[in-house]
């Protein structure tokens, strides 16, 4: 079973809610959302949905975080699911801020080359920091 847990202060966007119910639709496996609204400090709203994760959902091997601000296709959360299953590690999709010019939200290493591209299996690779914000944590590194 895959917990899906989303931190919001005050609101989500639609195009979040789209793609968590096309998500929520397409999966083959369980899936509990949950939503933990009114915090406005998100590390301690995404560390309250990991606690509710590893106190209430016994059954939940992995952790999803998705922010209420993006977009993603399902294909894309489930294979980061597996990946994380699969590796035993934190693996988090890259995606941009929204500023005027739009910067990734993850950090390579220097020296490291990326290629954003569409694959059906693309390659891990490891960075100097990623964002929370799309992300697939195994539990036992909760625990």
């Amino acid at each position: 079973m895959i917990f899906l847990g989303m931190a919001s202060w005050h609101t989500a966007r639609v195009q979040t809610l789209h793609s968590v119910s096309a998500l929520m639709v397409s999966s083959k496996e369980p899936i509990h959302c949950e939503i933990n609204e009114g915090d406005g400090l998100i590390s301690r709203s995404r560390s309250t949905l990991a606690t509710k994760m590893l106190t209430h959902f016994p059954e939940a091997d992995v952790l999803g975080m998705v922010d209420t601000d993006i977009q993603f296709e399902p294909t894309d959360f489930l294979k980061m699911v597996r990946s994380a299953r699969e590796t035993g590690q934190i693996v988090a999709g890259v995606y941009v801020t929204r500023e005027r010019t739009p910067k990734p939200t993850s950090l390579p290493f220097p020296g490291q080359q990326w290629h954003f591209v569409d694959q059906d299996n693309p390659s891990l690779v490891e960075v100097k920091y990623i964002s929370p914000g799309f992300m697939a944590v195994p539990r036992h590194i909760l625990e």
